[in-house]
């Protein structure tokens, strides 16, 4: 988002306002103005970021618009946004285009120049949204007639070939058991009849069946039968992701099993890529998968695209997963079978989109992020994640200190919604920005998340956060192609808003409170008590406290050090919510943060070095005393 310069709107004289919140003759006219300017000419800027995103969408297997639909307008495509107002006639126009890849944002000056172009994710196709591209499996006629009669047959071989491997198996194991030499003829009659059976299917076991000249029959009993157990029963490998191929010709963009049900494929991506989950730890990622026609093919299509897409977006990084290949069984043949609709090799499937081809949503948002949104920062972050987990055989061998006895970072509750710490709380805007880049009012979930981070904003009472009553995705004021949240009050009035800000100030308050714990204990085990404030004191060199007495009906409770004293809060000591709540609601920054009798519910803590003792995580117990 950046820090506000000269380069912002009101520096410029420049003012945002909705479409919906302007006058619709100027609407149209700006649109007429815009139309008769076409072909647009394309900025260097938009021009850099189609071609980041067209590189991107090609390299996953997914096509992209054409260049010519971002710049030659047609009125019934192209819809306005907002619209940025100069002191004397508008400045650039933002309008969403839908192409034949799905949605656009281009921002068009008033010289006929886009500025900047990038993909949005459409409000109004939710994830039920009927496909253009489905399965055949509901075909009919002499094409399900052939296709039926083809499973069958396949079906007969494959069980064939399991009962042939657990014939031959025992009849090894009956020829070692016994060491009966005049079975050798019919043992070797059936291993032969065996390799012929499998060469196709397990080249491997076929090759291990051919007895050498150099070796003793025993020798050759020996190695035949351990090849024949080991396909005759489960197998735990570990493979290079290019080595195991799909069953299925298409999937769908959602889990619908397991843990991960309801989730999109595209977010087991992005946990891959900053190293969330781990193919070689988590169980989860586990693919099951047979050996048909000498390839190992995934019975788990969704999960084994996620990690091949993993795979194409980090080129330098070798992806390995662990695969437990299933023997040949009723249940497995039945299973396989029904899920084999792959047309080629299995090296390739496709994703079941409303538009054949294009890239679906949560794709375009994780795209967004990778190719518009990312920052020097953020990809330099992301490339030195990836060179630390490349690095082989680092033993981590420096000593751990042991964790402190009490609290760990401060939970977040935002818009009804918990999280454990800012961290994942930063992560779940992440996404909101990303999926409602289409520029409509976020939805109420998101808008109630959104504003309550805001509410951490270092001066709340400058953006007037009261007053708010939506929040929509725009461009920043100060970089034209960067999406940010834009905030919009009852009298039309709108501005973008640095979340950054308020992340920042998390970061301060639990830095703040990890030091101090290093040098203090938490007591009672950080049971909570209830007290009530009695003085605040605002002093030089930023002092900032108060005292704080806890209720009589506790002292049964209360841990002797903290019986009948006053304790000590200090600003920083206070929750962060609650910090947030009081910089959102008194007059100004001047005046004592809390008034005596404002009731406090608290973690009791005694400093190491003198004994002393105070109270940390404070939240507010009942409504702000002003």
């Amino acid at each position: 988002m950046g820090k506000k310069g000269a380069g912002d709107f009101a520096d410029r004289g420049l003012r945002r306002t909705l479409v919906d919140n302007s006058d619709s003759k100027m609407g149209e006219d700006i649109v007429q103005e815009v139309l008769a300017e076409s072909p647009l000419r394309l900025g260097a800027q938009a021009k850099a970021n189609f071609q980041e995103v067209s590189e991107i969408y090609q390299l996953r297997g997914f096509r992209s618009c054409e260049l010519a639909e971002l710049t030659h307008v047609d009125a019934s495509l192209w819809a306005l946004s907002w619209i940025d107002w100069g002191p004397s006639h508008w400045h650039s126009a933002s309008f969403c285009v839908e192409t034949s890849c799905g949605p656009w944002r281009v921002v068009v000056t008033k010289r006929g120049e886009v500025s900047s172009v990038f993909p949005v994710v459409d409000p109004d196709r939710g994830a039920g949204a009927v496909s253009a591209f489905r399965r055949e499996d509901g075909s009919s006629g002499p094409n399900k007639s052939r296709a039926d009669a083809g499973r069958k047959a396949e079906r007969k071989r494959l069980l064939g070939l399991s009962r042939a491997l657990k014939d031959c198996l025992a009849q090894l194991e009956a020829f070692l058991a016994s060491g009966c030499r005049s079975n050798r003829a019919e043992v070797s009659d059936t291993c032969s009849w065996l390799q012929e059976l499998c060469w196709e299917d397990l080249p491997k076991v076929s090759k291990d069946l051919e007895w050498k000249t150099s070796e003793g029959w025993r020798q050759w009993a020996h190695r035949a039968c351990e090849s024949l157990r080991s396909c005759c029963g489960m197998q735990e490998l570990v493979l290079s992701v290019e080595e195991v191929g799909f069953t299925h010709d298409s999937i769908s963009t959602a889990f619908r099993q397991g843990s991960a049900a309801g989730k999109d494929v595209e977010c087991l991506v992005e946990d891959l890529r900053w190293g969330r989950v781990d193919p070689l730890q988590d169980q989860d990622l586990l693919i099951e998968a047979v050996c048909h026609k000498g390839r190992v093919l995934s019975l788990n299509n969704r999960r084994l695209w996620a990690l091949k897409q993993h795979k194409i977006l980090h080129a330098a990084s070798e992806v390995r997963v662990r695969v437990r290949v299933l023997p040949w069984s009723d249940s497995t043949v039945t299973r396989f079978l029904q899920a084999f609709t792959s047309q080629g090799e299995g090296d390739t499937v496709a994703c079941r989109t409303a538009l054949e081809g294009a890239p679906p949503e949560a794709v375009v948002a994780t795209t967004l992020g990778r190719a518009v949104m990312a920052t020097q920062a953020s990809k330099l972050a992301e490339r030195q994640g990836y060179r630390k987990k490349d690095t082989p055989g680092v033993a981590q061998t420096s000593p751990v200190e042991a964790a402190p006895l009490g609290p760990g970072p401060s939970e977040l509750h935002l818009g009804g919604k918990t999280f454990p710490s800012w961290r994942e709380a930063k992560e779940h805007l992440q996404l909101i920005l990303r999926a409602n880049s289409g520029g409509r009012p976020l939805p109420e979930a998101d808008y109630f998340v959104v504003l309550d981070v805001l509410q951490f904003h270092p001066d709340p009472q400058a953006k007037r956060l009261k007053e708010v009553t939506k929040i929509t995705v725009g461009s920043s004021e100060k970089f034209a192609k960067t999406p940010c949240f834009w905030i919009w009050r009852q009298d039309g009035s709108g501005e973008d808003i640095s979340v950054k800000k308020c992340w920042d100030k998390l970061d301060l308050i639990e830095k703040s409170v990890a030091k101090k714990d290093k040098q203090r204990d938490v007591l009672a085990g950080g049971q909570r008590f209830a007290g009530v404030l009695d003085s605040w004191v605002i002093g030089p060199k930023g002092m900032n406290f108060g005292w704080l007495r806890l209720d009589s009906v506790q002292e049964k409770q209360v841990p002797t050090a903290a019986d009948g004293q006053k304790l000590y809060l200090e600003w920083s000591d206070v929750a962060a919510w609650s910090q947030a709540h009081v910089n959102a609601n008194r007059a100004n920054k001047e005046q004592p943060p809390f008034k005596r009798g404002q009731r406090f519910s608290c973690v009791l803590y005694q400093w190491r070095e003198n004994g002393k003792v105070g109270c940390r995580s404070a939240e507010l117990l009942q409504p702000y005393l002003q």
